[in-house]
């Protein structure tokens, strides 16, 4: 959005300006989910934008774009502070965080259910999940790669915590997939997992700071011609 707009194209995102807002100027304070979603289960959810955050912008749409507001800038006050992740004309997504030291260096803050269940959310409202992500543990990491006809799945969880019962979203149609699981510790596991509404889940655990690799094979029976 910064860059578009320095070079004089934000006009092709349907934005006017930016303003940035340092981290911790009382600027923002929290982000909160806009009226009519609900995430992690709860409406009109709330993530801490402070400590261990990012900086972000504020940005002026342009009168004549559809801008779809995911949530909302509140101060300590709980004063709106303007949009916070929007969906312009229903084809870009503006993370307004940034500033960060490296692409690979995102601050914790930012990683939690409520912004990893929005951010799948718009991605899989515009057709875009193409690939497996995972669903309710945003510090379990995927890497997909392809390998003729299997689709292979490198999980590695950052975090201190072990995960257990891991979902997916997988989409398509109702079916069983067979994985092969093969977890740091060398076992290979063989099991089936049962996708519904496009969501599988994962019957084992990844312990902290361990990973896994899934093999999930591409010839699925759908279900009811098993």
């Amino acid at each position: 959005v910064d860059t578009l707009v320095s070079l004089g194209l934000g006009s092709l995102a349907g934005i006017e300006g930016v303003r940035w807002m340092r981290q911790n100027s009382g600027a923002y304070t929290y982000e909160q989910v806009a009226e009519g979603r609900r995430y992690t289960g709860v409406e009109r959810a709330r993530a801490s934008a402070v400590i261990s955050a990012a900086d972000a912008v504020s940005v002026s749409y342009a009168a004549s774009a559809r801008v779809e507001v995911c949530s909302r800038f509140c101060d300590s006050f709980r004063r709106d502070r303007g949009p916070c992740e929007a969906v312009v004309d229903g084809r870009v997504f503006v993370y307004p965080f940034g500033n960060f030291s490296s692409p690979q260096d995102i601050p914790p803050m930012l990683l939690n259910d409520v912004r990893q269940e929005l951010l799948q959310d718009v991605l899989a409202g515009c057709g875009r999940l193409d690939a497996p992500v995972v669903c309710g543990a945003p510090y379990l990491a995927p890497y997909c790669m392809e390998d003729g006809d299997k689709l292979c799945l490198y999980l590695v969880n950052g975090a201190m915590d072990a995960v257990e019962g891991i979902s997916l979203r997988v989409g398509g149609t109702d079916r069983t997939v067979r994985i092969a699981a093969l977890p740091s510790d060398d076992r290979e596991v063989h099991f089936a997992a049962q996708v519904r509404a496009g969501m599988c889940k994962l019957p084992l655990a990844v312990a902290p700071m361990e990973s896994v690799m899934l093999i999930l094979e591409e010839t699925m029976e759908r279900m009811g011609e098993q």
